[in-house]
């Protein structure tokens, strides 16, 4: 019965840290989500910032001049000719203000060469990154328009959320603990069963001899030779005596 209700205690508490794991990665992943979101929405209202301001509130867009082309590429309308260094002054203001603070690099379409002009990789960092190749594919329907990436959008998210990833990951330190404490019980179970099986069999071994010897001398003091004779009455209580010790 008590190894009845180990077992089950056991499988209880192996399925509720499961679970418990289950749900705390299903958690991070709608936390993930919603920050990636809150992103989003941050990015874009800073962006409609800067377009309001580069155009001094006069340019009228008949859809959202912010596109989300991908998870981390932008396509921003201005409807009118603009110069590199006020983009970036806006593009830095608003930012701030906003507290985005994650690398960016912009690209500027140039309608004379029909192609997009590279901008700058605007980084927190005080060395530039040297080797990254950011594309910036042309938009068809557009003239005046620039483009911006967040190469580390991942990592940014990611890093926002270290106290999420620090509970999954003492989570599943609490996991193997468990795990690693029923086998360790197991095994010490296993040598208890082991120990136990031992010592009755050796038990049982020293018992038939000594009921052997017992029962003989049993019957060999019936005899009447060792009722009568002192000295054999007295051997065979020397050997029961060794025998018995």
């Amino acid at each position: 019965m008590e190894i009845k209700k180990l077992n089950i205690i056991i499988s209880l508490g192996l399925v509720a840290i499961v679970g418990i794991l289950i749900a705390q990665l299903m958690w991070t992943k709608q936390a993930y989500n919603l920050e990636d979101r809150k992103f989003n929405q941050k990015v874009n209202i800073a962006l409609m910032e800067v377009v309001d301001k580069m155009t001094e509130g006069k340019a009228s867009f008949t859809e959202n001049p912010v596109q989300i082309i991908a998870n981390d590429y932008y396509v921003v309308n201005i409807n009118n000719e603009f110069h590199p260094a006020v983009l970036e002054h806006y593009l830095k203001t608003e930012f701030t203000r906003f507290q985005i603070n994650t690398d960016y690099v912009y690209a500027l379409y140039n309608c004379h060469s029909d192609q997009m002009m590279y901008g700058k990789y605007m980084t927190s960092h005080q060395e530039e990154p040297s080797e990254k190749v950011i594309q910036f594919p042309k938009h068809k329907n557009l003239t005046y328009y620039f483009s911006i990436r967040f190469p580390d959008k991942t990592t940014y998210l990611i890093s926002s959320l270290r106290f999420w990833y620090l509970l999954t990951f003492a989570l599943i330190i609490i996991l193997l603990v468990y795990v690693y404490s029923i086998y360790t019980i197991i095994q010490q179970k296993k040598f208890s069963e082991l120990q136990r099986d031992f010592i009755n069999n050796m038990t049982h071994e020293f018992k038939t001899p000594l009921s052997s010897i017992l029962l003989a001398s049993e019957a060999l003091n019936k005899q009447d030779v060792v009722q009568e004779n002192s000295k054999l009455k007295h051997i065979r209580q020397l050997l029961l005596i060794k025998a018995l010790s």
